[in-house]
């Protein structure tokens, strides 16, 4: 009887240190991609790449744009009358 708790406590020790294991995994990777993202997005690459640089910029300028008209049209719609 004691051998039988033994070994499920023992399958459990394992299964929870593979479940760790699988986490801190994830982990690792889930901020490596962080990581490329952000370099990309900064052109980290490459500092010097004049596309990447105004291709930036331009994408910037549109999003402030976009959100100042998406503010003003929430405003207009759903703000004191």
């Amino acid at each position: 009887m004691n051998g039988g708790a033994e070994k499920a406590a023992a399958e459990r020790r394992n299964e929870a240190a593979r479940i760790l294991r699988k986490a801190d995994e994830s982990e690792t990777v889930g901020t490596s991609l962080l990581a490329r993202t952000a370099d990309r997005l900064r052109a980290a690459d490459d500092p010097n790449d004049p596309a990447a640089i105004w291709g930036k910029r331009v994408g910037r300028a549109l999003a402030a744009i976009a959100f100042v008209l998406l503010a003003a049209y929430l405003f207009a719609e759903y703000g004191p009358r």
